[in-house]
This record gives C-alpha cells, structure tokens and sequence, in this order.
C-alpha cells in the first residue's frame, strides 16, 4: 500500500487498485493480514498487519480506535460511550477500545472537529 495525494494505491497478487481515500471506511486486522473496507462494501486483503499502515493513514484523517480497527474520521456518524461502538453513516459499526477512545478525542481536537460528536 502506499499513498498517492488523496488514494490510496493497493498492489495485490492480481490488481493493481487505485482508491479514493474518502472511500475507504475502515481497515480491519485479522492476524498478520489486513482489510482495508470500502463504501461500496469493497474488501481488499493486504499481506500486513494494521501497523505497517498506521503512521501513514493517521496523517490522512484515519485513527486507530481498537487494535484491530482504524477508522476513516469522516465516516463517523456517532460514537455510542455505553457501548462502546463507533457508527458509521453506512450503518455499519466498529468496536473501540478506552485507549481507541482518548486517541479518537485527541483526533477530533487536534483536527477542529465539532466536539458534538463526542459532546467533549
């Protein structure tokens, strides 16, 4: 995987992909695999683990919430505290961890997000 402006580029053992950053909703980490999860409910395996891809996705809007999950910030339409869940606006929801939690509020500070989504 690398980045390319606002894409990602994905080299697969059969592709070669192209992806739209803002298309992209999460990237899941299954062992020594990832899955970067796409809008269109697109699944592209990568033969890494989710920390080969933190430093560079963290400065593109993502921010690991779990240490299986990093999330794409501007898909985030609530964050459920008793639950310990973030929604997406797709519906789809991902688990977070405290340490997920205090990274996701650094994040939105940091970012200038509205605090409304967490109510910080």
């Amino acid at each position: 995987m690398e980045l390319l402006n606002d894409h990602l580029l994905l080299n697969t053992a059969e592709n070669l992909f192209l992806i739209p950053l803002k298309d992209v909703l999460f990237v899941q980490s299954s062992g020594t695999y990832s899955y970067i999860i796409g809008v269109a409910e697109e699944k592209w395996e990568l033969s890494r683990p989710i920390n080969a891809y933190q430093l560079p996705l963290e400065s593109t809007g993502f921010c690991r919430i779990h240490r299986s999950y990093m999330v794409n910030v501007l898909h985030i339409r609530r964050v459920d505290k008793i639950g310990k869940l973030v929604y997406l606006f797709n519906g789809t929801s991902i688990p977070y961890s405290r340490p997920g939690y205090q990274a996701l509020q650094c994040f939105l500070k940091n970012q200038q997000i509205s605090s409304e989504l967490l109510k910080l």
